[in-house]
């Protein structure tokens, strides 16, 4: 009889011990760029991944990191733990060879606009217009920009979408966001 239950036992500590294991393999640790990367080389199926630059807003962490041909991508991090910081993979856009770029989504509540991009000292400002209000942001010091916007349904209700990323050089001229 007691050997039934410490076999009883034991087989669920050992289920215990397998479901944290795969939680903790599955989750992020948002302070180590180099786990970071991996994460993202992972979920992303790229040969390498460099860490730029991350922004932790509200339960999220978003990504600005670079591939071997240093592109530019955008991983999102959301916090799926209440009491342990445990973060999964949300989403984001993968590598692609333009300069700056924006990533948005949405559901009823909110929506998330993120800017980012690489600026090679070209870059003075960008604007783009959301939802009837125009956004600008000085990226004249910056060189890697990540910039999240969170707008709320009171913010988009009834307005008009998101419009195009235009970023200015010094010069007041727009700058080709392809090249």
């Amino acid at each position: 009889m007691k050997k039934k239950i410490i076999i009883s036992i034991s087989v669920i500590v050992l289920i215990v011990a397998a479901v944290l294991v795969k939680n903790f393999v599955t989750t992020r640790n948002i302070n180590n760029k180099d786990l970071l990367a991996e994460k993202i080389k992972a979920e992303e199926n790229l040969d390498s991944v460099k860490v730029r630059k991350t922004v932790k807003n509200k339960n999220m962490v978003f990504v600005l990191y670079e591939d071997s041909k240093k592109q530019i991508g955008l991983a999102i991090l959301k916090n799926e733990g209440v009491i342990l910081k445990r973060y999964t993979y949300f989403g984001g856009t993968s590598p692609n060879e333009y300069s700056y770029g924006t990533y948005n989504t949405s559901d009823p509540k909110k929506t998330i606009i993120v800017v980012l991009g690489n600026n090679n000292g070209d870059g003075e400002r960008y604007e783009f217009k959301a939802y009837g209000k125009t956004y600008t942001e000085d990226i004249s010091k910056q060189k890697d920009i990540l910039k999240v916007y969170w707008l709320t349904y009171e913010d988009t209700k009834g307005k008009n979408t998101y419009d195009e990323l235009i970023v200015y050089d010094k010069n007041n001229n727009e700058i080709d966001l392809y090249k």
